[in-house]
């Protein structure tokens, strides 16, 4: 909201209006206009009471970057591949840390932290330049 004039209303208002002017809800034509009325027809805030919006944790870049990726992870000595499906914020298990949904070729279903993450999508990545090494 840097750099753009809020306008004191309810704090719903002001959130609402704040997320349409960010781009991050969108509005019907109609929600819109009412939205624009209570910012026009308000009052500037002291930059001191202005509310700070917090991110949305699915939103972010950290969560996204994973998705769609590949993976390999050996269970009783036999590689499976998997794909990541989903992010899941660590506010909405009441985790520590934040998990990503792997979803494994047999169709089992894992929830892993990133440090582990990291390492499975290094192994699929060497396990295929040695499958196309292989090839050669």
């Amino acid at each position: 909201l840097e750099g753009m004039k809020i306008y004191e209303t309810t704090q719903g208002d002001l959130v609402k209006a704040a997320k349409m002017l960010v781009g991050v809800i969108e509005l019907d034509e109609e929600e819109e206009q009412r939205e624009t009325e209570i910012i026009s027809n308000s009052s500037p805030v002291e930059t001191s009471t202005v509310v700070e919006l917090e991110a949305d944790p699915y939103d972010s870049e950290k969560a996204q970057k994973y998705i769609g990726k590949d993976i390999v992870k050996e269970f009783n000595g036999e590689p499976f591949t998997g794909t990541v499906q989903k992010f899941i914020a660590k506010e909405d298990v009441g985790a520590e840390e934040d998990f990503w949904e792997v979803k494994y070729s047999d169709g089992d279903e894992e929830e892993i932290n990133e440090e582990e993450l990291l390492g499975l999508i290094e192994a699929f990545e060497k396990k295929k330049i040695e499958e196309v090494q292989v090839e050669e």
